[in-house]
């Protein structure tokens, strides 16, 4: 059996049912991991299934007054949290007759599932339940209607989760103390079944075996003699027959487990302890809580609920981690857990398979499995391949710029700084997809019921139809605007708008040509000229240039580009002028735009941040693009 869905009302950051602002989420059977940005509900969702379900550590999660929902009709009389279940094998749902229903029948095989329900509500602090002054009242319920009935104990207990919460202390929790986690783990554990049994080879046996030697040992029986000799006897009244014994306490199995303690040793020595940092630790107690989970009762829950696994992990072994929780969660023949687990780590989004990946965002949650997302069969090779850590910061974005080369990905930052809408101020990210994405990362947030991500997306793309004037180096056969009627290159442009958008996704096309033209062409010719003359240079003379050459070079081009001026050139012609050596390969797009950058930042008109003159000389797709994904408004939708 597995957890399929839970739903939750009123529940901090949830609301009500009637307000459309509740939480509904199906999960899958093997691994889901929860992204998003912070305060948008992960660990809530966490938190309400460990109210409703319990953990195996008894790690109690009590409700407060401060739980129930807050909306603009005041604070929630009442929360409900319903954790739904299926997948059950005959065997498993005999242990659920009481409360399982029948979902159905395929092929004549029945298929169950189970709901399990927390119901709470919010009392004045004068209400007195069992004696006891209680501002939240709650139970918990089990069936097949809205009625249901208590679920027996022992059956509570086959639903407790693992529970790895974030930040652990890992090698506190690993200790030697009463009642430590590691001996709950070792006590539940199948094979130290009988081991507290006094019989050849058991744990107590070999602890009886060695009391039995410390109190034969000669220094012992020296102390013993000392104390009663000379101390004891001296205190006692008449013949009372007390005699004085040292030795272990009479041993008790949970006792001795509680003593021990793991540890990470770097080889086979156990007379010294190693210590290791706290990434190692949690290793370490990940796998020591995922030993008990794969080992524990056959019919139970095999539920992992685990918390930014990330934490204290570099980002190689948090690619480990997702690789062999994956792998565990896989393994349906030999038993498979479920794995939910909530993540801040763009490594981690990167590696899961985009199938079990879940976005919460907007207080809503958007899985990216097949059956919800307009992505096709091919698209998820295709990201499952190029979706590195780079890319996958596009899941904790509250805005996303997607651009298909490096002089996007450098340039669009620095303009969107230039004009006063700086991405990381706004929280936008900005990935970089290369020439033959584009269109298949936007549909990762277009969902297949037309529902909207609250992620403001941004395709920039160029329009890559050349003007006529470029004629004189674009190779042989290559189609410029002059080989367009004005309504052909509308439905180009129309074409590319439509390929990409949906939902909170818009396409942005360059209103000329390509970036670095229409920069040039738009009014920082004279900026972009000197800056590809650069970068011009410094591939042909395959060197890093000194600050007195970059100076030669950029008077030589302002001088260059003041001629074509007064020979009577056209913008058109200049910026084409402008853009031949990156055309032809003669300079680095990616260096050239770093120049550019440098040179804009520059200028007087930036730094003394006169926004709307430098808004007045750049290509209006990139503005609006930018104005677009760092907008709250609906006003950058209609410019």
């Amino acid at each position: 059996m597995y957890l399929s869905n839970v739903s939750i009302e009123n529940y901090k950051v949830y609301g009500s049912k009637e307000g459309k602002k509740n939480f509904d989420l199906e999960f899958n059977p093997t691994l889901n991991l929860l992204v998003g940005e912070n305060d948008e509900g992960k660990s809530t969702i966490v938190d309400a299934i460990r109210l409703v379900l319990g953990t195996k550590d008894n790690d109690r999660l009590f409700l407060t007054a401060d739980d129930f929902n807050v909306s603009e009709n005041g604070k929630a009389k009442k929360i409900r949290i319903e954790c739904k279940f299926k997948g059950f094998s005959e065997e498993e749902a005999a242990l659920f007759l009481e409360w399982i229903s029948v979902e159905k029948v395929t092929d004549a095989k029945l298929e169950y599932s189970l709901s399990v329900w927390l119901e709470a509500e919010r009392k004045e602090l004068d209400y007195v339940n069992d004696g006891i002054t209680r501002e939240v009242v709650y139970n918990i319920k089990a069936g097949n209607n809205n009625i249901g009935s208590q679920l027996e104990n022992d059956v509570k207990e086959l639903l407790k989760t693992t529970y790895l919460k974030p930040l652990r202390d890992a090698e506190q929790e690993l200790a030697a103390k009463r009642g430590s986690r590691l001996s709950q783990i070792l006590s539940s554990y199948p094979a130290m079944r009988g081991q507290d049994e006094n019989v050849d080879g058991t744990i107590i046996n070999i602890i009886k075996n060695a009391n039995n030697q410390i109190r034969e040992h000669k220094v012992i029986n020296e102390c013993v003699a000392t104390l009663q000799d000379e101390y004891l006897d001296n205190f006692l009244i008449g013949d009372d027959p007390i005699r004085a014994s040292i030795g272990i306490t009479e041993p008790k199995l949970k006792a001795i487990l509680e003593k021990l303690q793991l540890l990470l040793s770097d080889e086979l020595v156990y007379e010294y302890n190693t210590k290791h940092g706290l990434g190692m630790n949690n290793l370490l107690f990940m796998a020591t809580e995922l030993l008990l989970l794969q080992n524990s009762n056959l019919y139970a829950l095999p539920l992992a609920l685990i918390e930014e696994p990330e934490a204290h992990l570099h980002p190689q072994l948090q690619m480990r981690l997702i690789e062999f929780l994956e792998n565990q969660a896989a393994k349906k023949a030999e038993g498979n857990i479920q794995v939910i687990m909530t993540s801040h780590s763009p490594n981690l989004a990167s590696k899961v398979k985009l199938e079990n990946l879940i976005l919460i965002k907007g207080r809503n949650a958007f899985p990216m499995g097949s059956r919800f997302t307009k992505l096709d069969k091919s698209d998820y090779s295709f990201l499952e391949r190029f979706l590195d850590s780079t890319k996958a910061n596009l899941f904790f974005a509250r805005g996303v710029v997607l651009v298909e080369g490096d002089g996007e990905n450098l340039l669009i930052p620095a303009i969107a700084s230039a004009i006063g809408m700086s991405l990381s101020k706004y929280g936008v990210s900005i990935v970089n997809v290369g020439s033959t994405g584009l269109y298949r990362y936007s549909r990762v947030f277009q969902r297949e019921d037309e529902s909207i991500v609250d992620i403001r997306v941004a395709c920039v793309t160029d329009l890559d139809i050349p003007p006529y004037e470029a004629s004189v180096y674009l190779k042989e056969g290559r189609k410029t605007k002059k080989d367009y009627a004005k309504e052909e290159l509308e439905e180009e442009e129309y074409k590319k708008i439509q390929r990409s958008a949906g939902g909170s996704v818009k396409t942005f096309v360059s209103n000329y040509w390509t970036l670095e033209y229409d920069i040039a062409y738009c009014g920082f010719g004279v900026l972009m000229h000197k800056a590809i003359q650069i970068a011009k240079n410094e591939k042909s003379k395959n060197k890093i240039l000194t600050d007195a050459e970059i100076n030669i070079i950029k008077s030589s081009s302002e001088q260059e580009y003041n001629n074509w001026k007064n020979d009577g050139l056209s913008d058109i012609q200049i910026a084409c002028n402008v853009y031949e050596p990156l055309y032809k390969s003669k300079a680095s797009k990616a260096i050239a735009v770093q120049y550019f950058i440098e040179l804009l930042s520059q200028e007087d008109m930036v730094k003394e941040k006169r926004y709307n003159e430098i808004v007045d000389k750049l290509p209006k797709y990139l503005v609006n693009a930018i104005k677009y994904v760092t907008s709250n408004d609906k006003k950058s939708e209609e410019e």
